[in-house]
């Protein structure tokens, strides 16, 4: 449809709204009577004529007045705009559809007077009441109507019971800056005759009609809220008229005078007191008419009460409160208005009323995500975690993996067959890019896994061959049949090197040398060793080959960077000034190299031909500081990429505009940019397709292990990906953009009636009588639409909870990421729930404000990474333990140091864990043997020997302390004595975590390396209880467990469920059954210590990728 085209009835627009009716009455635009076919829901859609457009500016100011509209809210004497969408590239406001007509047509028609004269007089002075309530509303949020009139307030309901709604605000302004009618000699716009009735006239500066504009607003002066109120006086005259009989509102006064000499047949007399409220509203000078229509309404409730000689039955009106889908609905309008920053407080807002409202959990994401804020991965989490198990919450996920580029996946979730796609489809093929025998190694009790050589990976540019450096022999393979097509025994050559774009040349580093090879030929074509005065050994660290393979580069470890001719080995440049270690990497056609060092933060461009420095870059990616790893220039070198500490920064050197992604959760081990995209490789064993337009990650790619190199062919769109056990490759589709979603609006009446409901239930449960009927007046409360996780609704819930029991898990969700300088390595909370301790790898002790999410201090700083952090049972003092054997005591109210034990034992401190009084602390040692101290004296109490290897995990409980080592079995001690009271073996490889429930009855381990299983036992037997593993409701977390390395695992307070923390980044609710409720993702980083509150509201996760997460856990509950 072109851009303004009139929609006819009958027709679907946008494939969702069918016309059902057209009114073409207004001059400056045309309404439509639209059914929303999936909503089934009738709404009026205002549209601008587009011819009235003639400049942006006029366009902008449109748009902009529209969206006062919207920000009205919901009263009930106000029509309802839900949201504005641009169609076709005209803004429409959609509002709701009052099917009564207009208070004009009932005054034309004579419905207003339907009756006898009491009864007309007093559905005159209801509609005047509630006129002006909607208008005192619009006041009260800052908004001046400017063009109050009859036809302006649309009339709902029957004439025994009418209703009345004010509409069009915001848009009397907008229309007078859309028009470009000529102005008369006195700077005022003209009237027409071949205005239609109602139709507005506009004036310089705000929208009026004639016959119903103050004298201000005829004259062209400053208006406000006082010129509302003339106006609205007008209109209330009108009612009494039964019709316009003067030809300007400045002589409203005397048509009143007139009125009250001479009565109108069939209309009621205007009542005296009325008459004098209305002659106080026409007065000329604004100063002296009322101060505002609250008042103006309160006088006329006392009119009608004397008049119809009752009280008022309609009761004053309130706001509704808006609810997550209107300000969900609020933020698709300002995005499709242009504005991105008020869209996303609009979808915190609703977020903030539902934190799992599912349209604003992809709204938010989607807008989130296209800005680079997040990954592909981290919005797929959301939205599935946020979602329903229904069609809705299906179709929401299916178009995030759509525009992923994932159709296969969208076609799943919706439970549909693949659908059949042109072009290549994803696939593997195994390939033996080098010989390794896999074997287990023991040292000192400990099983280590014989770990895989290194190698470097490199595709041509067609994706046709790569070639593999590994173990100093260059291999060269056919990627489409798996064929080895060369071998070149490379002694001295390491993993890192380069290759042409035709693989035809290549360049590797080894430890005192750069080589040139000519891979067609099968030969080394020359050896460029260190100068004689250089360290041989400092002398190669990165390497770049120019696509058309006549440009090489080597960067340093002293921070060096030369340039030469290839193959000749002439020297071209020199640079200097990093230091350190640096990295280069040349553009694809040579003219241009990009030099980074790895410890002073700064990147450098060269032009190769002159030398000359030509762009200075600030790659202090993170936190201020990282050393850079890897760095990229695309072909036509227009835009520069560097990797630092897992995340990125790229330039678009034309415009220095610099955009900062997510990243990686750990070092990114490779980045290539072609055809507007980047591809980047992590050592977390991923690759990420980035749009470089808007620096989206497309897609989060994973597959069997390690990944060694990556590599896009955009006119094919075919992503190679190299990992340890061979190729696989994915097709990238067209780019599919996924529509933002509204939500079904709602009506003033549906939402205060659905209010007063969950208020009913909520006051019925705090006056029940037993626990029992509390809960399910508020669990009845929670089923009503939109308020299941009402704040004070929920909160009411958890307050039940303390003395009910938790049966299940609702739901759970993100409540707060926590920003830390260094990967946090351990974490605690405050018995109140409000504080966190954490520890980091930085050796930094940490406290948080959990519900802030801030940081409030650093209380102390260990000389090595701390893997232990408590928390006393009175809130009084805190403790930490680095791996160096230091123990530490502060108090939490003076953060005074009360105890500082330095070198526990021999070899440090492996694991730790306190006592409930945080007085008591057991260390375990590298030697194995596990000693209790005492943080009062410093002394150690006792030794406990017993595991045969590296003591991993500890935990303690009234009574008992739990081990878990690398000799895979778990021990319990009894900490007055030193004995071991019962060993339990069944891990297969090392126990990693261990964890007591409150009342010592039951332990939790979990295993590592080859086994990764955690197991329930029994303390009073030994006897393994459970192996917690399948998880059939979630496809991601079937069989988990066993493919997983679950790192930490405890108890709920109350011992009836498990968290775990994994390696895979996820964070994973248990019940003691074994069964998995729900799995956690948000992290990007192994997760390396959970705790939970002491109420068990929320969980707090630590992760490598230098982050703490809080979740809210909403549980299942069952009166005692």
């Amino acid at each position: 449809m072109a851009a303004g085209d009139a929609w006819r009835v009958g027709q679907v627009v946008d494939g969702r709204y069918k016309v059902l009716q057209v009114h073409e009455g207004g001059a400056m635009g045309v309404v439509y009577r639209v059914r929303h076919l999936e909503w089934a829901t009738d709404l009026a859609v205002k549209c601008p004529r587009p011819e009235l457009f003639t400049a942006e500016a006029q366009r902008d100011r449109f748009i902009a007045e529209a969206e006062i509209w919207v920000s009205l809210g919901l009263h009930p004497n106000v029509c309802g705009c839900h949201y504005v969408r641009v169609l076709d590239g005209v803004p429409r406001v959609f509002a709701e559809y009052v099917p009564g007509g207009s208070l004009r047509d009932w005054i034309d028609d004579r419905r207003l007077y339907a009756g006898g004269p009491a009864e007309a007089l007093a559905r005159i002075l209801d509609v005047a009441v509630q006129f002006a309530w909607g208008l005192a509303h619009a006041h009260d949020r800052g908004v001046v109507h400017q063009d109050v009139k009859p036809a302006n307030v649309l009339m709902d309901g029957t004439a025994d019971r009418a209703v009345a709604k004010v509409t069009d605000f915001g848009l009397a302004r907008a229309r007078a800056v859309a028009g470009s009618s000529p102005r008369t000699p006195d700077g005022h716009h003209p009237t027409t005759p071949y205005a239609p009735p109602g139709a507005s006239i506009m004036v310089s500066t705000s929208g009026l009609t004639p016959a119903y504009a103050s004298p201000e607003q005829a004259a062209g002066r400053p208006v406000g809220r006082r010129t509302d109120i003339y106006s609205f006086a007008v209109s209330v005259l009108e009612m009494f008229t039964g019709g316009i009989t003067w030809m300007s509102g400045t002589v409203a006064g005397a048509a009143l005078a007139a009125r009250l000499q001479e009565p109108e047949p069939g209309i009621p007399d205007l009542p005296p007191e009325l008459a004098g409220l209305l002659g106080r509203c026409l007065r000329r000078d604004p100063a002296e008419r009322p101060a505002s229509l609250d008042e103006v309404a309160a006088e006329l409730a006392e009119i009608h009460r004397r008049a119809a000689g009752a009280s008022r039955p309609r009761p004053a009106p309130a706001v509704a409160d808006l609810r997550a889908d209107e300000l969900n609905n609020r933020g698709v309008s300002l995005l499709d208005l242009g504005r991105p920053a008020e869209a996303g407080e609009a979808f915190a807002a609703a977020l903030a009323a539902d934190p799992q409202h599912p349209n604003a959990t992809y709204n938010a994401g989607l807008l989130r995500w296209r800005r680079g804020e997040c990954t592909d991965e981290d919005l797929v989490s959301a939205v599935a975690a946020a979602g329903s198990d229904d069609g809705d919450g299906r179709r929401l996920l299916a178009q995030v993996h759509r525009e992923r580029g994932d159709h296969d996946q969208a076609d799943a979730v919706l439970g549909r067959d693949a659908t059949a796609r042109p072009g290549p489809s994803d696939g593997t093929r195994r390939i033996p890019w080098y010989s390794y025998e896999e074997r287990v190694e023991t040292f000192q009790g400990m099983r280590i896994p014989r770990q895989p050589p290194r190698m470097g990976v490199r595709f041509t540019g067609d994706g046709g061959r790569a070639v593999v450096a590994c173990d100093g022999v260059l291999r060269v393979w056919d990627v489409r049949d798996g064929r080895c097509l060369r071998e070149l025994a490379a002694p001295g050559s390491g993993f890192t090197f380069d290759i042409s774009g035709d693989g035809r040349s290549a360049i590797t580093t080894g430890p005192d040398a750069v080589h040139f090879w000519d891979l067609a030929g099968g030969r080394r074509l020359r050896a460029i060793g260190a100068p004689p005065d250089w360290n041989r050994a400092m002398w190669s660290s990165s390497v770049s080959l120019s696509d058309d393979g006549r440009t090489a580069a080597s960067a340093g470890y002293d921070g060096t960077v030369l340039v030469w001719d290839f193959p000749g080995g002439g020297l071209r440049l020199a640079i200097d000034g990093h230091h350190g270690r640096a990295v280069t990497a040349l553009s694809g056609d040579g003219r241009l190299v990009l030099t980074a060092g790895r410890a002073d933060g700064t990147a450098r461009i060269f032009d190769v031909a002159t030398g000359r420095c030509v762009h200075v870059l600030d790659a202090r990616v993170r936190d201020g500081f990282k050393a850079v790893d890897e760095v990229c220039l695309d072909t036509g070198g227009s835009r520069a990429a560097l990797a630092a500490g897992g995340r990125i920064r790229v330039w678009d050197l034309r415009t220095g505009d610099v955009h900062s992604l997510p990243g990686h959760a750990r070092v990114v081990g490779s980045l290539s940019m072609s055809g507007g995209f980047l591809v980047s490789v992590g050592a977390d064993d991923t690759v990420r397709l980035w749009a470089l337009d808007g620096v989206q990650c497309l897609r989060t790619y994973r597959g069997d292990g390690p990944v060694r190199a990556a590599h896009l062919d955009t006119d094919a769109g075919v992503l190679l990906t190299a990992w340890r056990s061979g190729l696989h490759w994915w097709t990238v589709p067209p780019r599919h953009v996924a529509p933002f979603q509204l939500s079904r609006p709602r009506e003033h009446a549906e939402l205060t009636g659905l209010d007063a409901a969950v208020t009913d239930l909520m006051d019925r449960a705090r006056r029940a009588a037993d626990p029992g009927t509390a809960l399910a007046l508020l669990a009845e409360a929670r089923s009503v639409p939109g308020y299941e996780r009402e704040p004070r609704l929920l909160g009411a819930w958890r307050d039940l909870g303390r003395s009910a029991v938790r049966t299940g898990l609702r739901s759970a969700w993100t409540a707060g990421v926590f920003q830390a300088d260094t990967a946090p390595t351990a974490v605690a909370l405050h018995p109140d729930g409000r504080i966190a301790v954490s520890g980091g790898q930085d050796g930094t002790v940490r406290l948080w404000d959990v519900d802030g999410g801030t940081c409030l201090r650093t209380v102390a700083k260990h000389p090595s990474a701390v893997n232990a952090v408590g928390v006393s049972g009175d809130g009084a003092r805190a403790v930490a333990v680095s791996r160096d054997g230091t123990v530490s005591a502060w108090s939490l109210t003076t953060d005074e140091r009360i105890e500082t034990i330095q070198l526990l034992g021999p070899l440090g401190a492996s694991a730790a864990a306190f006592d409930r009084g945080a007085r008591l602390a057991a260390v375990a040692g590298a030697d194995a043997v596990i000693r209790l101290w005492n943080l009062d004296t410093g002394e150690c109490e006792r030794e406990m020997r017993g595991h045969a290897g590296r003591v991993g995990a500890l935990h303690t409980a009234p009574g008992l302390i739990a081990s878990a080592g690398a000799d895979g079995s778990v021990r319990l001690w009894h900490p007055d004595t030193g004995q071991c009271l019962r060993t339990m073996h069944g891990h297969t490889d090392q126990a990693m975590s261990v964890c007591l429930s409150p009342d010592g009855r039951r332990v939790l381990s979990a295993g590592g390396y080859t086994d990764r299983t955690i197991r329930l036992w029994d303390t009073a037997s030994g006897e393994c209880l459970r192996v917690f593993g399948d998880e059939p409701d979630d496809p991601r977390g079937v069989d988990s467990v066993p493919s997983v390395q679950s790192k930490r695992v405890r108890f709920t307070p109350d011992g009836r469920f498990a968290v775990s923390g994994g390696s895979d980044a996820a964070v994973r609710i248990w019940d003691l059954g074994g069964r998995c409720l729900r799995v956690l993702d948000g992290h990007n980083g192994a997760v390396n210590a959970v705790a939970v509150s002491a109420d068990a509201r929320f969980a707090l996760s630590a992760s490598t990728d230098g982050t703490l997460r809080r979740w809210e856990l909403d549980w299942e509950l069952l009166a005692p």
